[in-house]
């Protein structure tokens, strides 16, 4: 979305307000965030209320919930800093998405891997995440039992964020 506003002349516009580049990234990170936060409650929600599905401890769900849609904002602001168009930017976030769902194990549960295999879905935010949301599920576990999976997530989005919020300026032609 950033990349169209750029090319319609919307960034430009916003920019003749009074505030900096930095504030109007921040804003387009924020409101990723707020997506992300807000559609994995929605789900949680819904699974809970009409499916019946135990989710574990609720302040351990909320922070991983919180830590997922951090780690989207930031490599979503990631790709959009190293994109050079928008069709590129979709391409990139696509074949990042599949590429972190068929590793972190969305496809195939990790439990029926080999142990390599389930060691490598560990490197991905979409592993983590999952990892961390059976631990408070099926295992019982408490926020402190999935505290190196809410880590390594914030790991993931410092990274990328600090990564995006480098490239996007320069990508963007900051003022």
């Amino acid at each position: 979305g950033l990349l169209a506003e750029t090319r319609i002349g919307l960034l430009d516009r916003g920019r003749a307000g009074p505030v900096g580049d930095a504030a109007i990234l921040a804003g387009k990170g924020a409101g990723v965030v707020v997506v992300g936060v807000s559609s994995l409650f929605v789900i949680w929600a819904v699974t809970s209320l009409a499916l019946g599905a135990d989710w574990g401890d609720p302040v351990g769900v909320v922070l991983l919930i919180v830590a997922s849609a951090l780690v989207v904002a930031g490599v979503a602001g990631l790709i959009a800093g190293v994109a050079r168009t928008e069709q590129a930017a979709d391409s990139l976030a696509t074949a990042v998405a599949f590429v972190f769902a068929l590793l972190g194990g969305a496809f195939i549960p990790p439990g029926n891997l080999p142990d390599l295999l389930q060691q490598l879905t560990l490197l991905t935010p979409t592993g983590l995440a999952l990892r961390g949301f059976a631990e408070l599920s099926a295992g019982g576990g408490d926020v402190a039992s999935i505290t190196p999976y809410l880590l390594a997530l914030l790991a993931w989005a410092l990274v990328t964020g600090v990564a995006a919020a480098r490239l996007l300026p320069r990508r963007l032609g900051a003022r």
